[in-house]
């Protein structure tokens, strides 16, 4: 009998990836039972996975066009990849996430180029509110509806967090374009 003993280097790579892969379930099994891309290797598997997440979530609300939502879909997309994160346990991989969804989501409306800078300011917005900003009162609600929906996996909860954001981005379409947009959903 022999027992194989691996390296240093190599089970420092291997310390912790079976809980790391036991975080990621919920949401891999998510995004299968629902036909969507996921990845299952690599260094930007996470991320990779919560950007398809959130653009599927934005896909079941219909929010193709997004022209006059635009200003909304930002930080949207960041409470929806921040809660993803904090379901995975990953809390870093929001960031990357939300610039990937939010740049893939408003490209075909308002170009590449416009979409990468907005998606990098909602990011560092999104960002500073988390440091003590206070969050406007839809998001923190929907950031919750979204892992909620994904850890069950339950079709219930995914219609439920839709219609959250569906309400808001209709409402933002619908809002003067001057002044502050008021992201609260309506009771």
């Amino acid at each position: 009998m022999v027992v194989l003993v691996p390296s240093s280097k190599v089970a420092a790579r291997w310390h912790g990836a079976l809980e790391a892969r036991l975080r990621q379930a919920p949401l891999e099994a998510f995004l299968r039972s629902r036909g969507q891309p996921f990845a299952t290797s690599g260094e930007t598997r996470v991320t990779d996975n919560i950007a398809s997440a959130a653009v599927y979530f934005f896909e079941l609300a219909r929010c193709s066009r997004l022209d006059g939502a635009s200003a909304v879909v930002g930080p949207l997309v960041c409470a929806v990849s921040d809660g993803l994160a904090a379901l995975v346990r990953e809390p870093n991989a929001w960031r990357v996430a939300a610039l990937i969804a939010t740049a893939r989501l408003l490209a075909p409306a308002i170009g590449l180029g416009a979409a990468a800078d907005l998606s990098a300011s909602a990011v560092r917005d999104y960002s500073m509110s988390l440091g003590g900003v206070p969050l406007e009162l839809a998001l923190p609600q929907i950031r919750a509806a979204v892992a909620a929906a994904v850890q069950g996996n339950d079709e219930l909860q995914v219609t439920s967090a839709v219609g959250q954001m569906t309400e808001l981005l209709f409402a933002s379409r619908h809002r003067p374009a001057a002044g502050r947009l008021d992201l609260a959903l309506s009771p």
